[in-house]
């Protein structure tokens, strides 16, 4: 077996493992993958099929300071989303210093058809009430 295939069998047992306990606990598990939706396996030894036998969400972090591009963005999710069947979420980078929030709307307006759920992750709960009382949708 080569390199990429034994680390991808290393991490895809990991995450069957922890699959097993997490379910006898009636509990959910996620895992949260490199933003790379084509080369997470030769990189990372992400193998996005076989996780996602073992995992009820996929979450993917994709942090960005300002957001200013959102074709770059769309384009990482929508790859994504054409790959995993499991619910996707994406996680966005919203804490301070941070992307203006027009930039924020603009990227989950044109994110939102492709993902079940956006994560805004801020370190400051004043920041996440401000930005749920002001992100308008389009």
């Amino acid at each position: 077996m080569d390199w990429v295939e034994w680390k991808s069998k290393i991490i895809t047992a990991f995450v069957s493992k922890a699959s097993t306990i997490v379910k006898e606990n009636k509990k959910t598990l996620a895992v949260t993958l490199q933003p790379d939706p084509y080369f997470g396996k030769e990189r990372y030894g992400e193998d996005l099929r076989s996780l996602e036998k073992h995992v009820d969400y996929i979450n993917i972090p994709i942090y960005d300071m300002a957001y200013s591009t959102t074709y770059r963005l769309e384009t990482l999710v929508y790859a994504f989303r054409k790959q995993i069947k499991k619910p996707l979420y994406i996680e966005l980078y919203a804490a301070n210093p941070g992307p203006k929030q027009k930039n924020l709307q603009a990227v989950i307006s044109k994110i939102s058809n492709h993902v079940d759920g956006i994560i805004l992750a801020t370190h400051d709960s004043e920041i996440a009430k401000e930005l749920r009382k002001n992100l308008t949708f389009y």
